[in-house]
């Protein structure tokens, strides 16, 4: 946490400084908090400080940081009026969200390469809740196979099932149901021509 008033850092403890790149709270007092903000953010910084200072209670948000490395990072932070030291002054707790913002841009990527690499087939895949069996996604392929928009077909409750009655290498037979059916996490459709769509 840390405390400004005027623009510039009143106090901060060991955690703040460590997030802030500075090797003891002493390297930032006095330092002009916007030096450290990303400057896209600025302007935004500046308001939420002149609110805090009027005396309004500042709501939790992201912001963009640089540290005195360089580095950026992403931060939440909550903020309240206080009085430090006979002034008007703003209390900021402060948390590193860069860790959590770099797996949700990673787990994206990864979904938008999956996404890349199955619209490309001709057969349809799904992706379906473990537990429940509904399905959740389902690839572009299904408006060829079965009529529905997949916006539709994820839309409207249904399970998808599906049935192999002769070897392993055989091509599966897929319907569309709105009974129970073995749930899968990803499976992908054989030839559309086996495709039937019911209800």
């Amino acid at each position: 946490m840390f405390v400004y008033a005027r623009g510039r850092f009143l106090y901060l403890n060991p955690a703040a400084s460590r997030l802030l790149g500075a090797s003891s709270p002493s390297d930032l007092i006095g330092r002009n908090i916007y030096d450290l903000g990303h400057p896209e953010d600025r302007a935004a910084a500046a308001e939420r400080a002149r609110l805090g200072e009027g005396g309004l209670p500042l709501p939790t948000t992201l912001r963009r940081m640089v540290r005195l490395d360089g580095r950026e990072i992403e931060v939440e932070i909550a903020g309240a009026p206080i009085t430090y030291e006979g002034c008007p002054a703003v209390y900021t707790v402060v948390r590193d969200n860069t860790a959590r913002r770099d797996r949700g841009r990673a787990l994206e990527r990864s979904e938008a390469r999956y996404h890349a690499l199955v619209d490309g087939l001709p057969d349809v895949t799904y992706t379906a809740d473990p537990v429940t069996g509904v399905t959740l996604w389902v690839s572009p392929q299904v408006s060829t196979v079965l009529g529905y928009t997949p916006e539709d077909f994820v839309r409207t409750p249904r399970q998808i099932s599906c049935t192999s009655t002769t070897a392993r290498s055989s091509p599966k037979r897929w319907r569309a149901a709105s009974a129970p059916a073995r749930p899968s996490t990803s499976t992908t459709a054989a030839s559309p021509a086996r495709v039937a769509r019911s209800g």
